[in-house]
């Protein structure tokens, strides 16, 4: 009787302090009569769920949680007060749905209200979708979505304005369907605006690996990957897997979306495929590679603008192009591209484990080798780009040192030491741009000043979403000595010392 009283006090103050103590526990071993905290956690999400409110984060322990029920995320936080759902730093969350009811209706996790951030969970064996999204402001970070009856993550309902960065979905299946409906990704249907995906892989899925079926408000696909989608792994008879890696839109609906920097191979059908989207589609810097129909299919002329390719590698494939595309520097027309054009063809690399920030890998594959007629070979597109020109293809020739690499990758927000220094003339700065909630882009200033503190140059001055740049910094009309270059967000800033020697 003790014991009891003293959880139920404990449980007591922990409510009437929500605004004070934020964080909430939850642990496979917890109880849900416990008060939720570190020594005495709930056993169950939804418990955590049911107390949150804005800035509540809620940690979820290392483990395994069996749940045969969908999870409703059904409280609102805020625009600076997100509800979070986070894996404890170290450990690996995994929520087991094995043992719901086969069912349209048995989905994972359902985000139905505004403002929620889950970040390095894993979801499996959902009976419908793993995660589903009808609500705005959402971000889904470093999550695994796999083995589901359906698409893995999925935004529909008006879903709007929401991130899903640096996530995995693969192996989903629905065998109620004979494999048709369950992609990786698929923004489709009633969408709204602003939804973006980047740094996330969709690999072994049924059907495909993105499906923005008549998804009409643009989707952004940013740094992604798809690969091996529609084949019948799991000998289902009669499957109607389709095997794209990136669907474009469907159904005669005019969604005007926008992919960048992304690679599809080895998939059933098409790598990019516009699937009869009415509206022009943005492709830049794409790989395409040994997809079994075409590599880039884009083959109607759309009723409202046009489709435009630019800086596209497309090899080992067929392509299908509408005559009134703008077409600018793709390696199809005056490259010939053979195998020593890359580094690396081992399609095992883009397996390769996340760095620890959930990144995707930084492997040879795919990337460009070194003298590869490709490299320099592209037009503007308004993305960062070194040297004289943007490379062809998903992956830019940096030519920044691994070691600067690796510590840009620790951070969110960070300037580089400027390689080389001592200079002269010339030298690069690398830096790096994030926010917590990186949806929309952050104001950024990089400025030189002189010993005296005096403002020499401004380098940038402009918004930039998260993510790596670099710029070229020439002092060419400068006179021998010591400089400072700070990094301005918001309130941080950041400053390096550089040395001029002429």
């Amino acid at each position: 009787m003790k014991s009891q009283s003293y959880f139920l006090i404990l449980q007591l103050i922990f409510l009437l302090n929500l605004s004070i103590y934020p964080q909430v526990y939850v642990s496979p071993t917890g109880d849900d009569s416990n008060p939720g905290t570190f020594e005495f956690p709930f056993k169950t999400l939804t418990k955590a769920v049911s107390i949150s409110g804005p800035d509540t984060l809620i940690y979820m322990r290392g483990g395994v949680y069996y749940d045969s029920t969908t999870i409703r995320l059904n409280k609102t936080g805020q625009a600076d007060r997100y509800i979070k759902i986070w894996a404890y730093p170290g450990e690996k969350p995994v929520i087991d749905f094995a043992g719901q009811s086969v069912a349209t209706s048995s989905r994972g996790i359902q985000i139905s209200h505004n403002y929620w951030h889950l970040k390095g969970i894993e979801v499996r064996n959902a009976k419908d979708n793993g995660i589903y999204i009808s609500a705005w402001y959402t971000i889904v970070e470093n999550c695994v979505i796999h083995d589901c009856n359906d698409t893995g993550l999925q935004i529909s309902g008006g879903g709007s304005y929401n991130l899903v960065l640096n996530c995995d979905s693969y192996g989903n299946n629905d065998p109620l369907t004979s494999g048709e409906n369950a992609d990786g990704f698929a923004p489709k249907l009633d969408i709204g605006p602003g939804n973006i995906f980047r740094g996330c892989r969709a690999w072994n899925n049924a059907d495909d690996g993105w499906d923005i079926y008549e998804g009409d408000q643009q989707v952004l696909i940013e740094d992604c990957w798809a690969f091996r989608n529609g084949f019948n792994i799991w000998g289902i008879p009669n499957f109607q897997g389709d095997g794209n890696g990136f669907k474009l839109g469907g159904n005669y609906v005019a969604g005007p979306h926008k992919i960048v920097r992304s690679v599809a191979f080895d998939n059933k059908s098409k790598g990019f495929d516009q699937n009869n989207n009415t509206a022009g589609i943005i492709a830049y810097n794409n790989t395409g590679w040994r997809n079994q129909s075409r590599n880039f299919s884009f083959p109607t002329a759309p009723s409202s603008g046009v489709h435009e390719l630019k800086n596209n590698i497309s090899y080992s494939g067929n392509n299908q192009i509408a005559s009134n595309s703008i077409l600018e520097a793709n390696s199809w027309v005056g490259f010939t591209v053979s195998n020593s054009d890359f580094i690396s063809l081992d399609t095992l690399l883009a397996l390769v484990e996340r760095d620890s920030l959930g990144n995707l890998p930084s492997t040879d594959f795919l990337r460009l080798a070194a003298g590869s007629s490709l490299i320099d070979a592209g037009v503007p597109v308004g993305m960062p780009y070194n040297d004289n020109a943007p490379d062809l293809g998903a992956f830019e020739t940096d030519g920044i040192p691994s070691s600067v690499k690796d510590e840009m990758n620790k951070f969110r927000f960070h300037l580089g030491q400027n390689f080389p220094n001592p200079f002269n003339p010339a030298t690069k700065i690398v830096y790096a741009v994030g926010d917590e909630y990186p949806i929309l882009p952050v104001n950024v200033l990089l400025k030189v000043y002189d010993v005296l503190g005096n403002e020499v140059l401004t380098l940038v001055d402009e918004q930039k979403y998260a993510g790596n740049y670099e710029i070229e910094f020439n002092a060419s009309n400068l006179s021998n000595g010591v400089y400072f270059y700070s990094l301005f967000s918001g309130e941080t800033r950041i400053t390096k010392k550089m040395i001029l020697l002429k």
